[in-house]
């Protein structure tokens, strides 16, 4: 493939593209040389120049490490589509020669990829390693760390290691709560969208809920003891004082004396309420 003279004459504006394959920036070695009018500068094809400065390290990878990761790879893009191009030709993407790619690459819709190392295509042509649950593809096979597998049950890959992530781009659906992604569906755990978990607040006569992420509560039955407290539930109300059918008093008086939630009564002549007591 050669440029048209039109674009030699704009080569140290631009990168030159042809058949839709940018050069500049491009993969090079010894067996895959840059085109006319590029150097190829740490295995990458610069405008200006022509020759090879860097071959492959004898272990088949290049000098220096390779990185992790998706940053490197293939860009979210129509990888099989006319108006593909390669913005980032890192050791395991470039575009696929004519002859084939070289040892230990493969074709995958036309760019020469390492499927040992490449995130979307881990272990094989587009087997791309699910965003969110990993972080890297090493030996074919994609990790959360180095040697952490793949996260499950909601949680996200952060810092190499799975945890329950808060905010839009975390896998849990439900809430989080010490790390871990939860239902979000009870009571004392309750939230969706990867938010932290809340506990949902319940009283002496009322039964905490969560429904659809949102805390609520329920009257316990009326006439039933108050929890943690001496009392009657009414209405979703503790009565501790005395109850004279439709309001709890405070069953102190002599007219309606009472306690515990009990029924108010009246004091006889001369007796007092004390405590609850006709005395």
């Amino acid at each position: 493939m050669r440029c048209s003279s039109a674009l030699l004459l704009t080569l140290l504006l631009a990168a030159c593209t042809v058949d839709d394959l940018q050069y500049q920036d491009r993969f090079c070695d010894t067996d895959y040389p840059c085109p006319g009018g590029y150097a190829c500068v740490n295995n990458q094809c610069k405008s200006g120049g022509g020759g090879v400065d860097l071959p492959l390290a004898p272990d088949g990878l290049l000098d220096g490490p390779l990185q992790d990761g998706p940053v490197h790879d293939l860009p979210a893009a129509d990888v099989t589509g006319p108006d593909f191009f390669f913005w980032d030709a890192g050791p395991d993407l470039m575009p696929a020669p004519d002859g084939g790619c070289p040892s230990g690459l493969t074709n995958c819709g036309g760019a020469c990829v390492d499927t040992q190392s490449s995130f979307p295509h881990c272990g094989g042509c587009f087997q791309s390693c699910p965003t969110g649950a990993a972080d890297r593809c090493e030996g074919g096979t994609c990790y959360c760390g180095h040697q952490s597998p793949v996260c499950q049950n909601g949680l996200t890959c952060v810092q190499a290691s799975c945890t329950c992530a808060l905010g839009p781009n975390s896998l849990c659906d439900g809430c989080c709560q010490s790390g871990q992604c939860m239902t979000g569906t009870s009571p004392s755990a309750c939230g969706t969208g990867a938010v932290a978990c809340a506990t949902c607040p319940s009283s002496p006569c009322t039964t905490a809920t969560c429904t659809n992420g949102v805390c609520g509560q329920v009257n316990r039955a009326d006439g039933s003891s108050c929890v943690g407290v001496k009392g009657v539930c009414h209405g979703g109300s503790c009565c501790t004082g005395c109850w004279n059918g439709s309001a709890c008093l405070s069953g102190t008086s002599t007219s309606a004396c009472g306690i515990f939630g009990a029924a108010c009564k009246k004091c006889l002549l001369l007796l007092k309420c004390v405590a609850g007591n006709c005395v």
